[in-house]
């Protein structure tokens, strides 16, 4: 059965029996749904909603693609609802209104009808209709806001942040993906917070970090040792290299520096291979930027 919103705009498409649209479809007005649409045809009715009411943004998709030109015709059906329409990501007809309702349910229910009745305008069918989200305005605002502001981050930065290579991130794309923004030529973009979560998965171990912290400060010889008390197994040289023992001493270290180094944390250090007994490294460029951006991440193991 055909709802009385559905069956106004059948009968006002459809027929176009009527002159005057406003004294036809005012006859509804007790009904939510007529009164909308009395929006719709032209009228200057408005919602007469008995009780408090709120703002409502509400964004309706489409099943189906206009051509540019129907978009004049969809924007024109709900101007007087504050309406934007456009293109989806996926290329379907939606629009946006806003509604003065007392609850989400209603503006679900009005806003369906009133896209339902624009659609019409386009040659679209009552059930086109595919997808629908409410929200409050001061909801909508606030999702604009964050996503103006936030954080973004391509792969260069996804690799700084996370500490590895750009062939090491491509195998944590699944744990990205629920954090990608948008796909582009030239590569996806992440909102920054979720690649740090994906980050605090995979960071660096208490030895890891000390190393690394020790090889950026090992590069500053004139500033404080701002870092953890160097342990007897390394020692900075003049040169800005770390040296790390490797005969006799606790290999814990040197298979974290190796971790580090498979990472592209840490590089060998200039002639590393002349001092035996010893492993000379230093830090590279990315492990600069990954201590930079987490050596004040709560749980970052400084």
């Amino acid at each position: 059965m055909k709802s009385i919103g559905d069956q106004a705009a059948a009968g006002f498409f459809a027929s176009r029996k009527v002159t005057d649209h406003d004294i036809a479809l005012s006859q509804r007005s007790p009904d939510l749904l007529g009164a909308l649409l009395l929006g719709t045809t032209g009228a200057s009715w408005g919602l007469r909603v008995p009780g408090a009411m709120s703002p409502f943004s509400i964004y309706v998709e489409f099943g189906t693609a206009l051509g540019d030109g129907a978009y004049d015709d969809l924007l024109g059906a709900v101007t007087h609802l504050h309406g934007a329409v456009g293109p989806a990501d996926n290329g379907n007809a939606s629009l946006r209104i806003t509604l003065e309702c007392d609850s989400a349910l209603q503006a679900a229910m009005l806003a369906t009808e009133a896209a339902q009745a624009a659609g019409l305008r386009c040659g679209l069918p009552l059930d086109s209709v595919v997808g629908i989200e409410v929200t409050t305005e001061a909801e909508a605002d606030r999702r604009l806001s964050e996503e103006s502001s936030q954080e973004l981050a391509g792969l260069a930065e996804a690799g700084d942040i996370i500490g590895v290579d750009e062939d090491t991130l491509a195998s944590l794309t699944a744990e990205l993906a629920p954090h990608l923004v948008q796909q582009l030529a030239g590569g996806p973009v992440y909102r920054a917070a979720g690649v740090r979560q994906v980050a605090a998965a995979h960071r660096l171990s208490l030895t890891e970090r000390t190393i690394l912290t020790m090889a950026v400060n090992a590069e500053e010889p004139a500033a404080p040792r701002t870092g953890p008390a160097l342990p007897a197994p390394v020692r900075h040289l003049p040169d800005g290299t770390l040296h790390i023992h490797t005969s006799g001493a606790d290999p814990s270290f040197t298979e974290a520096a190796a971790a580090l180094t498979r990472r592209g944390l840490l590089q060998p250090g200039p002639g590393h291979t002349s001092e035996a007994g010893g492993l000379l490294v230093r830090a590279s460029d990315r492990g600069r930027r990954h201590h930079a951006l987490t050596k004040e991440s709560p749980g970052s193991g400084t």
